[in-house]
C-alpha cells in the first residue's frame, strides 16, 4: 500500500457499514470507497485495513487496489458533510470502488474464473481471525470482466475477531486454529476447493521472514497505530500465526469431504 492519493470530489456516504465509508473521486480519476480516521471504530479499523492490504499484496490475494488518501483542503471547505465528519488531518484508507458487482452465492461460485484464489483469502481470514466475512455476505463481491466473472474480497476492518484488538486479546487468539465455515466458505470447501489449492498460499506465508513482518507493521501509518507497544504485540502475533500456518491449513482441509480430498 504505497500509493498516495488526494480526494478531489465527494460523492456521498455508501449507506452501509459501521465505519460509515464515503465515496470519493481521487486525483487519479478513479472512484474509491474511503474509511475516515474519525469513523465509529476509530483508527484501529484503518490499521487493520492497511495490514490486510500489505499482506494481501505479498501473498497475491484478490483484494481491490487500495491507497492512502488525503482530502484536498478546498474540498473540505465547500462540503458540510465532510466538515461534520470531523476529518482529522492525515491519511485515510481508500479502496478502489468496483462498479456493477453482486454478492457471491452458489450460482456465482459456479462461474467464477478465480474461485481457487479463494483458498488464499480463506487462509488469510483464518490466520487473522476474520470471521466477519463468513457472517457478512457483502464482503465478497463478483463482477463480470473481460476474462470472465471475478471474485474480490473487501472490508478487513474486523480482523482479530472484532477489529478492536488489544495486546491482551491478541495473546488469547494466538494459538487458535478454529475454522469458520458459514456461507460461501462452507460451499467452497464442500464443492470446489482441494487441499492442494492451499499449498502455494501456505508456502508464501511461511516464506515471510520476521524482518518482513516488522516491515509490514512498520508500513502502517503512525496515525492509524500510534502505540509502539501495540505495534510490537502485532508483530509478535503475526510471527506466531505464520508459524502455525500448516496447522491452520490442516484444520481447513479437514472439512473438505473425504471423497473429494482423494481426487
Amino acid at each position: 500500500m504505497q500509493t498516495e492519493l488526494t480526494a478531489i470530489s465527494y460523492l456521498g456516504p455508501m449507506q452501509w457499514g459501521i465505519t460509515s465509508p464515503r465515496l470519493v473521486r481521487a486525483n487519479d480519476g478513479q472512484l474509491y470507497v474511503v474509511k475516515l480516521c474519525g469513523n465509529k471504530m476509530g483508527v484501529r479499523a484503518l490499521a487493520n485495513e492497511g495490514l490486510a492490504a500489505i499482506l494481501g499484496a505479498k501473498i497475491g490475494l484478490c483484494f481491490p487496489p487500495n491507497a492512502r488518501i488525503w482530502f484536498d483542503k478546498q474540498l473540505l471547505q465547500r462540503n458540510r458533510s465532510l466538515q461534520k465528519a470531523a476529518l482529522v488531518e492525515g491519511p485515510h484508507f481508500a479502496c478502489r470502488y468496483l462498479s456493477r458487482t453482486s454478492y457471491v452465492s452458489r450460482f456465482e461460485l459456479d462461474r467464477a474464473i478465480n474461485r481457487k484464489e479463494m483458498a488464499g483469502v480463506m487462509l488469510f481470514d483464518q490466520l487473522l481471525h476474520n470471521t466477519d466475512r463468513t457472517h457478512n455476505r457483502k464482503n465478497l463481491l463478483i463482477r463480470y470482466e473481460k476474462e470472465g466473472h471475478r471474485i474480490y474480497a473487501i472490508d478487513h476492518s474486523h480482523l482479530f475477531r472484532n477489529g478492536r484488538w488489544t495486546p491482551e486479546s491478541l495473546q488469547l487468539l494466538a494459538q487458535d486454529v478454529s475454522v469458520s465455515t458459514r456461507r460461501v466458505y462452507g460451499l467452497l470447501l464442500k464443492h470446489y476447493l482441494q487441499p492442494s489449492d492451499f499449498t502455494c498460499y501456505g508456502e508464501m506465508v511461511k516464506a515471510l521472514t520476521n524482518e518482513e513482518l516488522v516491515g509490514v507493521v512498520g508500513a502502517i501509518p503512525e496515525l492509524w497505530l500510534p502505540d509502539a507497544g501495540e505495534r510490537q504485540a502485532l508483530i509478535h502475533h503475526l510471527c506466531i500465526r505464520r508459524n502455525l500456518v500448516d496447522d491452520v491449513i490442516a484444520a481447513i482441509v479437514s472439512i473438505i469431504p473425504a471423497n473429494r480430498q482423494r481426487k
